[in-house]
């Protein structure tokens, strides 16, 4: 049934697309390469048909999209069956990396195409940034409401949404690409920053789904490719470099469902032509900016069109996917599904009749997604959005199914829960927490335990606290400065004075933690047996402290009742949870609260320690010790035998 669907849609496709590539089925004439090498485009042409035989001469035309007419011609050449270009590339504007190239003759009334347009092949070779795409240890996502408390639960993966219309601004930060400059708004642009920052520090993997408006998800991309398309080099650009200075994100999710927008398209497939073009201009940007980066198409759950044209309002995502291939069969996109049951409001998705396990089923959920998986082989799938209402333990149940049947899928990256708290305005209640009147966290659902417990290995160990500080040697000391530490969501601000690190907070709800967080290299922890942590919390109520680490796909979390205002010392074990992580980096946060959920508290810092049961790192330290006395030994023994062997020479 695959390749039947595709062969149709492609036939289709032939149809409707304009005279220049159509010649190209008569005359047989292809482009088989185009790639940059030495500052030139290099276009390497197979001439067949009457052509190849005439001496005809053939030209070459930049025509970026399959409705553009050849007009200009950039370079000539007598028809030979193999005939090679070579131009110059203008690397001044990155907008170039999405030129196409196609081949033509000229006729009595201009020129006439005799080949389909070849883009260029190895634009990340020219990519700005190229470092390797962080590894992820677990397929749990969540939509978050709050960083802290997603990364005590161990989420790995989320989604955040950016609006064109926000973004844009027509005063800000400029920005030169596809011959234009768009400026970007400051401040849109600075919360969006603080965000990207916040979730990379948490070890969270971002998926940036980039919008048209906010209100308008599912609008048609046709007015807006090309802005969008210098928007996604912007924000590339900017969160896949090297510093990560504003936090990382490689993967962008374009639009929203959509194969449920091509309502007001007189054909089917002339939306299909439309997506395909702005999805060529999405990924050659991402990818002229970031080697590594990954593009995603959203599509709703509707898997197959039904009988009657338009039922719904949409192609299905099968068919509109297999468009997509045809007419962009150059572009390796991901999908990104929401998966949610045919029927929304169901409390068990696995008894959903209308997703079997068919290429020809209506829906495709988490319950089927094994369909969409072996229709699109070698490609990477997104569960952007899927949840199940409830506030029991079936809800609960629930998720462990659909995350035991993602976790069995290879070519499914993550599964992204809808959502964190409950929408106090919607019917369905998929959140893991209640919703309280002001929208925060009200209290913890059976879901919450089942989805902290899920995808992560889970280390509570025993912890000591005594009064006063560390008076061991310090690792992490904050004498100086707050050694790069970013404070976490509910901290009103961090600043560092008189040797310690303090974050002031705000009001964080039931479940909120507040504090401060940095990545480490594995490094630091090497021979650790204990780590302590010297800190003083200032606050009303019952006072918790406590200390996060997550590396590798694992977490340790140690917190402890601390008496206010009084310097504790905090002491754990962290062995165990250091075996399995290898050479990940370790994410660490430092976090308070009191059981009102925070507001007007410090979390003041003095410093970070480790030290050893087993006594290696005595005995590293002995070993340093006794080789650096040797050596000074030797170094002085052999200075005073030359200085001896100086005086016999002089007669003293």
């Amino acid at each position: 049934m695959k390749r039947a669907a595709v062969t149709v849609f492609s036939l289709l496709l032939s149809a409707l697309l304009p005279f220049g590539a159509c010649a190209a089925t008569v005359s047989g004439s292809v482009i088989p390469s185009v790639v940059i090498e030495d500052g030139q485009v290099k276009i390497d042409a197979e001439i067949t048909g009457y052509y190849a035989e005439s001496g005809t001469e053939i030209f070459l035309f930049r025509c970026d999209s399959e409705n553009e007419k050849p007009e200009i011609p950039l370079s000539a050449a007598t028809a030979a069956k193999s005939v090679s270009f070579s131009v110059p590339f203008d690397f001044s504007d990155r907008g170039n990396f999405g030129a196409g190239y196609q081949l033509g003759v000229r006729t009595d009334s201009g020129y006439e195409a005799i080949s389909g347009i070849r883009h260029i092949a190895n634009i990340s070779d020219f990519a700005l940034n190229t470092g390797a795409y962080p590894p992820s240890y677990t397929k749990k996502g969540l939509e978050i409401a709050d960083i802290t408390d997603a990364q005590r639960l161990g989420v790995g993966h989320t989604t955040v949404n950016v609006y064109l219309d926000l973004l844009i601004a027509d005063d800000g930060i400029p920005f030169f690409r596809n011959g234009e400059t768009i400026f970007i708004n400051r401040d849109v642009l600075s919360r969006l920053d603080g965000r990207m920052k916040s979730l990379t520090l948490a070890g969270i993997n971002v998926y940036m789904n980039v919008l048209p408006s906010k209100g308008s998800e599912g609008s048609p991309p046709s007015d807006n490719a090309r802005t969008l398309s210098s928007v996604l080099s912007f924000l590339t650009e900017r969160y896949t470099a090297q510093s990560m200075k504003y936090g990382f994100c490689g993967s962008f999710i374009i639009g929203h469902e959509l194969n449920a927008g091509c309502e007001g398209y007189v054909r089917n497939t002339e939306y299909v032509r439309v997506c395909g073009e702005w999805l060529r201009e999405c990924y050659v940007a991402a990818v002229s900016a970031y080697s590594g980066a990954r593009v995603y198409v959203s599509v709703s759950n509707r898997w197959h069109s039904p009988t009657l044209p338009d039922a719904y309002g949409g192609l299905g995502a099968r068919e509109f996917l297999d468009g997509l291939a045809v007419t962009a069969p150059d572009i390796p996109f991901g999908i990104a599904v929401c998966a949610y049951p045919s029927d929304p409001a169901t409390t068990d998705f696995l008894t959903d009749r209308l997703a079997d396990e068919s290429d020809d089923a209506q829906f495709v959920t988490v319950k089927n997604l094994s369909v969409m998986c072996e229709h699109f082989p070698g490609r990477r799938i997104v569960v952007s959005e899927f949840g199940i209402g409830g506030s029991g333990n079936g809800q609960a149940e629930q998720f462990l199914s659909a995350y035991d049947i993602v976790s069995r899928l290879d070519a499914v990256e993550t599964l992204i829960w809808h959502r964190h708290v409950d929408n106090a305005g919607e019917d369905l209640k998929f959140g893991l927490y209640t919703s309280g009147p002001s929208g925060n966290a009200k209290e913890a659902k059976p879901l919450a335990e089942a989805f902290g417990s899920a995808g992560v290995d889970v280390f509570r160990p025993e912890i000591s606290t005594r009064r006063g500080t560390d008076n061991k040697s310090l690792v992490i000391d904050f004498v100086l400065s707050a050694n790069d530490f970013y404070p976490s969501d509910n901290s009103k601000y961090l600043v560092c004075n008189d040797g310690y690190m303090r974050i002031a907070s705000s009001y964080a709800g039931p479940i909120g933690f507040f504090g401060a967080g940095k990545t480490f290299d594995a490094s630091l922890f090497d021979g650790a047996g204990t780590m302590s942590v010297s800190l003083r919390v200032t606050g009303e109520g019952n006072l918790t402290a406590a200390v996060l680490l997550s590396a590798g796909g694992r977490l340790l979390e140690a917190d402890a009742q601390v008496s206010n205002g009084e310097w504790t010392t905090l002491t754990f074990d962290v062995r165990e949870f250091l075996a399995g992580i290898g050479d990940c980096a370790v994410y660490l946060k430092l976090w308070a609260r009191n059981d009102e959920g925070s507001g007007d508290m410090f979390l003041d810092v003095r410093g970070i320690s480790f030290d050893s049961r087993s006594g290696v790192l005595p005995v590293v330290m002995g070993i340093v010790i006794c080789a650096a006395l040797a050596t000074a030994a030797a170094t002085a023994a052999a200075l005073l035998a030359k200085k001896r062997k100086k005086g016999r020479k002089n007669g003293t």
